[in-house]
């Protein structure tokens, strides 16, 4: 007789940690603990004590950093998965109430049925790099909306004020991008991946330092799955007879963003990439689909570049 695996989610707060584990359907364990370093750790004990296959959970606003970073250290076979995944495979078990003892046991149901592969979190040095990429962001979104302020201000103090205010954005946002080149010049493994990614025509420093830290499973994907993790791959919706318009949705947006800008550059650089922009252009396809099909041969090609260790030609 073959004894079912045990799989485990884990919901996750600012405040609290819901595990469950289950064996088949049955919940073998329902626990709460703290999300701290003490709690984290009785977390791992019960998990090992359980001999879990693997254990499931979702991103919660970077609350969940130091469960991903104590089952790196406990060498526990982890998965983070989006959210929406795991809502719809709720409602497809028939589970439309959501509380958190109930959102760990459809995390656990999850890692059971479905059985995804386990990742490992991104590396420390990756989070700390990834901290600054994404406040530098927020920065230029905050300065993008006081230019806009400032576009309609009719008082002249205020507009005074405002200019002040984008100066001081400016100025942070140079002194994050030279602590983002740093971090990176200071670490061989990103130094490298850097470096192979800024040899495609188009990527500057802001393109490379958010695949570095957005799509850090770069080089280790299928190039089908690099395409849908980044959202640049179209999905059918047919039904019998009917064939509908295939559409890119999901995917990580940040990636997107940034590649869809260097698309422009790219296109003009590289032939290849220019030819087959045009030839869906002539065939009736508008500019953001062609521009979309070259973000997806963009991130392919990076996904092969960097498992491969070459550097790009044209």
């Amino acid at each position: 007789m073959t004894i079912p695996q045990t799989y485990a989610g884990c919901d996750i707060s600012k405040a609290h940690l819901d595990l469950c584990i289950t064996r088949g359907e049955k919940t073998v364990l329902a626990q709460r603990f703290a999300n701290s370093e003490s709690g984290i750790a009785s977390l791992m004990r019960s998990l090992v004590r359980h001999d879990t296959a693997l254990l499931v959970y979702e991103p919660s606003g970077g609350y969940e950093r130091g469960l991903a970073r104590g089952l790196d250290v406990a060498r526990r076979a982890a998965r983070r998965i989006n959210a929406r995944q795991i809502r719809d495979f709720a409602k497809s078990l028939g589970l439309l109430c959501k509380t958190d003892r109930v959102d760990a046991y459809v995390l656990a149901q999850y890692a059971a049925k479905i059985q995804p592969q386990a990742r490992p979190p991104a590396s420390e040095k990756v989070s700390h790099l990834q901290a600054f990429v994404r406040r530098r962001a927020q920065l230029v979104k905050a300065r993008k909306k006081e230019k806009q302020h400032l576009s309609i201000c009719s008082c002249e103090e205020i507009a005074v004020e405002i200019e002040d205010e984008i100066k001081r954005l400016s100025e942070k946002i140079s002194l994050l991008e030279k602590k983002i080149r740093t971090n990176i010049d200071g670490d061989e493994n990103l130094s490298r991946r850097a470096d192979i990614i800024g040899s495609v025509c188009g990527l500057g420093p802001v393109s490379i330092a958010t695949l570095l830290t957005e799509m850090p499973e770069l080089g280790s994907l299928s190039g089908k799955a690099a395409a849908n993790l980044a959202g640049v791959a179209p999905h059918p919706r047919d039904s019998g007879a009917l064939r509908g318009r295939r559409t890119c949705w999901g995917g990580r947006k940040a990636v997107r963003d940034v590649l869809y800008m260097a698309s422009f550059a790219a296109c003009r650089r590289v032939p290849r990439w220019r030819a087959l922009y045009d030839r869906l252009r002539e065939a009736g396809k508008p500019h953001k689909l062609a521009a979309i099909a070259i973000v997806r041969h963009i991130i392919e090609t990076i996904n092969a570049m960097l498992r491969d260790g070459k550097m790009f030609y044209a």
